[in-house]
């Protein structure tokens, strides 16, 4: 891996608050200056604020 992004991103449906996660990496695993696009989940969330966003990233990265 030489380089990696993540993201998130956030949405509601009646009243009840989703985000998802994605993590995009550049790798020289799969040829030189391949990328990898993984999406990490679609969980919900108490809201959107930005503390809920890192408790998000905190859970996650555990999880991987």
């Amino acid at each position: 891996m030489t380089a990696i992004m993540i993201s998130s991103d956030g949405t509601s449906h009646h009243h009840v608050d989703f985000t998802s996660h994605h993590v995009a990496l550049r790798t020289t695993h799969n040829g030189p200056d391949a990328h990898i696009v993984c999406l990490l989940g679609v969980d919900s969330s108490i809201n959107h604020t930005a503390d809920m966003q890192v408790e998000g990233w905190k859970e996650k990265v555990q999880t991987v």
